[in-house]
């Protein structure tokens, strides 16, 4: 888990002028899943969309060491969607996956069972679940278990591990990031995302392995 130094995170967002037109800022733009702990203080609320498998997010604007979190009122600014805001962040996050290829990819074990995990070093790998065309392409195209309990870290186990197990480790890792997310344990079958329990998991794979026999 990589911090940036408090001075030049608020550097970073001193530094954002939020007078610039949407074509300038767009690509710099990012979904941003929730957060277990909200930040202290009063903020304006973020911009939220939902999106498949009951996921939402809020987007940042990426400043390097920080992201910034995105307001309505700039939405009106840049005159500009939700839908389009959503749209371009995806496709940001897309084109930095692609960039990145494999790097940031490590397979390890826990447990004694196979454990894959994704870190982008630019903070934004548990968007990928956005995205799971990309997750697919990570860690390839067997049913799995999906976990995003950091803000730059995707963990994929087998879709057979214990769940019990799979839940603990969710936990473990979230406790261990003040940052960490509120996304459930998520099942990746037939490149499709869903919240996973032992009912929705065996349907699930129930359900692939009459399609590849078909």
């Amino acid at each position: 888990m990589i911090v940036a130094p408090l001075d030049e995170v608020l550097n970073a967002i001193d530094g954002m002028d939020m007078n610039r037109p949407w074509e300038a800022v767009a690509p710099q733009v990012v979904p941003i899943l929730p957060r277990r702990r909200p930040f202290p203080g009063e903020a304006d609320p973020p911009v939220l969309k939902s999106w498949h498998a009951g996921l939402r997010s809020a987007f940042g604007i990426d400043l390097g060491p920080a992201f910034l979190y995105i307001g309505a009122w700039v939405l009106t600014k840049w005159g500009i969607s939700v839908d389009e805001l959503g749209e371009r962040a995806v496709d940001n996050l897309r084109q930095r996956a692609l960039a990145a290829g494999q790097t940031g990819l490590m397979r390890d074990s826990v447990g004694g069972m196979p454990m894959s995990a994704y870190q982008s070093r630019q903070g934004w790998a548990s968007a990928l679940l956005l995205a799971p065309d990309v997750l697919v392409r990570l860690f390839g195209p067997e049913p799995s278990l999906i976990m995003a309990p950091m803000r730059d870290l995707v963990v994929q186990l087998p879709i057979d591990s214990d769940l019990g197990f799979a839940v603990w480790l969710l936990e473990d890792f979230a406790a261990l990031d003040p940052g960490g997310l509120r996304v459930p344990l998520m099942a990746l079958v037939d490149g499709e995302l869903a919240v996973v329990t032992r009912e929705s998991r065996d349907r699930l794979l129930g359900a692939a392995g009459r399609r590849h026999q078909a």
